[in-house]
């Protein structure tokens, strides 16, 4: 059998597969919130509950594992609260559900765990000083913490600390900005999931509420 597909067609099509494979992914991962258990849940161990921070207090997420040394960063930069996640140890104070997603899982094991207490500042970084893609030119990612303009920040709600040196420091990710209207028979980008993982999340918590 053989068949002609329009670009809307295609893109409609791929747009139902990516939303397909993402519903089946999202229920195999959550599948312990929306259906009933026998058991109580394991309450996580990052527990900040108790926190009310103000929009000028800086805390610092740190992505690290047993081996790398970050006494560095008390050491420069004691003024700003730590949260170091040690992802391969699971008896540390800070750790993660599992250990897969590199950095990623950390920031966001922080955001969830955080929500409602976070800080008005938040530095993302790995764990170790010198790294090859710091953009320093002695790869060291002391001066750029040292540097960074709070301020700047606040203004436009997000930097990232990867700023290469030429002029004007392109910003090649820019979260905080409203998106360009989508073109007809673009491929499937992050917003394409976001917006389905949305609709997923209100559709689950209505039909627990039913």
């Amino acid at each position: 059998m053989a068949g002609h597909w329009s670009p809307r067609q295609r893109t409609n099509r791929a747009n139902t597969v990516g939303a397909f494979v993402f519903f089946v992914f999202f229920i195999y991962f959550f599948r312990d919130t929306f259906l009933p258990s026998s058991t109580p849940a394991r309450k996580h161990r990052n527990d900040y509950s108790h926190m009310a921070l103000g929009d000028n207090d800086v805390e610092m997420v740190v992505a690290s594992m047993k081996h790398e040394n970050v006494s560095w960063l008390d050491e420069y930069l004691p003024e700003w609260k730590k949260n170091i996640y040690v992802v391969d140890d699971n008896k540390a104070k800070l750790t993660v559900p599992m250990n897969k997603g590199r950095e990623a899982m950390v920031f966001l094991t922080y955001i969830i765990d955080r929500y409602d207490s976070l800080p008005g500042n938040v530095v993302f970084h790995h764990a170790e000083r010198f790294q090859w893609h710091n953009d320093n030119p002695d790869y060291d990612a002391l001066p750029l913490l040292q540097n960074f303009r709070f301020d700047n920040l606040k203004k436009v709600g997000y930097a990232n600390l990867r700023c290469v040196w030429v002029l004007g420091c392109p910003a090649e990710i820019r979260p905080v900005k409203d998106e360009a209207p989508a073109k007809e028979g673009e491929p499937i980008h992050a917003r394409h999931v976001y917006n389905i993982f949305v609709y997923i999340y209100r559709y689950s918590i209505f039909v627990q509420l039913r």
